[in-house]
């Protein structure tokens, strides 16, 4: 059972963070207005650390860290976001079925069907 209060976002993006008076780079997974998710690629956070979290080039944010595991970690920040910038920054994944999404170019037109897959006769041996 989730006990998050806010609703999370996905991201999937790469951010710049300071953490103990260095520059990371830590893969943001997801945001709440409240809170993110985050990995850090070498090093390591501990319970209590302080972060400036770069979301965009003009928007940064202040947090701590309330959990640790491995690499991942989870932060709460100092102040809220507002709630039209985390539904900006993030997307929500689609819960149709991956088989029934018809494919489409990147103009979104759709695109043809492809005839059924024939197998080769094999050749005599």
């Amino acid at each position: 059972m989730d006990s998050r209060a806010d609703r999370r976002f996905v991201v999937d993006k790469e951010i710049e963070c300071m953490i103990a008076g260095r520059q990371e780079w830590v893969f943001l997974y997801d945001l709440s207005v409240g809170g993110c998710m985050i990995e850090i690629s070498r090093g390591q956070f501990k319970v209590g650390d302080r972060l400036l979290l770069k979301l965009t080039h003009f928007i940064e944010t202040h947090g701590e860290v309330v959990w640790q595991f491995g690499g991942n970690a989870g932060v709460r920040f100092d102040e809220r976001l507002p709630d039209m910038l985390v539904e900006k920054l993030g997307f929500q994944p689609t819960t149709t079925p991956f088989e029934d999404i018809s494919p489409r170019d990147r103009f979104g037109r759709l695109l043809p069907s492809l005839p059924p897959y024939q197998i080769p006769a094999s050749p005599g041996f």
